[in-house]
C-alpha cells in the first residue's frame, strides 16, 4: 500500500466531448482556482504552515500561474483531460476532488516513476491516460425528460481494452464497459434524450466572476 503521505497523486479535470475548451474554461477556472487556492483546516501545504491558503508549488505548479493555464489549456486540447493538481497527498487528492464533485467531471491517479521523472518539463502523462483504480466522476444522463444529469463518483475498473477507453464499476454497484476514457460520460439508453441536456448539465448555468491567482 502506498504511503498516505507520498506526493504520487495527481488530479486532472476533463472537458466534456464537443464543447470547446475555451467556453469549458471560462465557466468552470473561478471555480477550479478556488478549490485549488482553500486552506484545509488542520493541514499545512507542502511550502507553507497549517491552516494556510495553497499555493501554485504546492499544487505542482513551480512556474506558476501561467504554466498551470497554458499546460490544462494544451491537454484539454489535445486529449481532452488535462491535470489540474500533481504531486499531491492522498488526503490532498481526496479533499480537492471533494471540492470539484460539483463542478467538473474530475479523476485522481497515482503517478507512476516513470511519470514522475517526465515532469520535469511540461509533459504530464498522469493526465492523459486513465489508471487502473483511478477514481473518476461519470456524468450519468438523465433518463426522463424531466430530470437533470447527475454526476456519479466511479473507479476504473478495467483499461484493456481496444482504444482510449475503459470499464467503470459506480458507487451504486453499476458497471459498465467501454467508456470512452477520454470523456468519461456514461451515455444514455434512450433516444429521447439529447446531448445538449449533458452539455448543460456539464457546464454551470451561472458565468464564473474572474479572481486573482492563488
Amino acid at each position: 500500500m502506498a504511503d498516505p503521505e507520498a506526493r504520487v497523486h495527481t488530479v486532472s479535470v476533463l472537458c466534456p466531448e464537443g464543447l470547446p475548451v475555451e467556453l469549458f474554461l471560462d465557466n468552470v477556472m473561478s471555480e477550479v482556482r478556488r478549490a485549488l487556492r482553500q486552506a484545509e483546516s488542520g493541514a499545512a501545504p507542502m511550502t507553507r504552515s497549517v491552516g494556510e491558503d495553497y499555493g501554485w508549488r504546492d499544487r505542482g505548479w513551480e512556474r506558476g500561474g501561467s504554466q498551470f493555464e497554458r499546460t490544462l489549456t494544451e491537454k484539454l486540447r489535445e486529449h481532452g483531460v488535462g491535470a489540474v493538481a500533481r504531486r499531491q497527498t492522498s488526503r490532498e487528492a481526496e479533499v480537492l476532488m471533494a471540492r470539484l464533485q460539483n463542478t467538473v467531471m474530475a479523476l485522481s491517479a497515482v503517478e507512476t516513476p516513470e511519470e514522475e521523472e517526465d515532469e520535469g518539463g511540461e509533459a504530464d502523462e498522469a493526465s492523459e491516460r486513465w489508471t487502473l483504480l483511478a477514481r473518476v466522476q461519470g456524468l450519468v444522463a438523465a433518463e426522463r425528460p424531466n430530470e437533470q444529469a447527475q454526476w456519479v463518483s466511479a473507479t476504473v475498473v478495467d483499461t484493456s481494452g481496444s482504444g482510449p477507453q475503459c470499464s467503470l464499476v459506480y458507487d451504486d454497484g453499476r458497471f459498465e464497459a467501454a467508456v470512452p476514457a477520454h470523456i468519461s460520460l456514461h451515455l444514455p439508453t434512450s433516444p429521447h434524450i439529447s446531448l445538449n441536456l449533458r452539455f448543460e448539465a456539464a457546464v454551470p448555468a451561472h458565468r464564473a466572476q474572474p479572481e486573482p491567482q492563488p
